[in-house]
């Protein structure tokens, strides 16, 4: 898994896998899920990033850190039903 964030979109992307994106859902305002031909997901763009977390503490983020963040988004998104 990587995190990459891009500060003039204001977005996060979680990437999960490699694999290619054949569907996307707009799972609420700020989030927006990929996924694979197997409903697997890619990769999770989280937009207006600043509003949730301003770009010091984007950049202070540890591995650590990260990996709790895709976790909690990945429970959250888990418990939606979507597909």
């Amino acid at each position: 898994m990587s995190i990459t964030y891009d500060p003039k979109a204001d977005c996060a992307y979680l990437t999960y896998t490699g694999k290619p994106v054949v569907k996307t859902v707009e799972f609420n305002d700020y989030i927006v899920i990929d996924f694979s031909a197997d409903n697997h997901i890619v990769g999770i763009e989280v937009v207006d990033l600043s509003s949730f977390l301003n770009e010091k503490r984007m950049k202070r983020l540890t591995d650590k850190r990260k990996r709790k963040l895709q976790d909690n988004l990945t429970l959250n998104i888990a418990e939606a039903q979507f597909i």
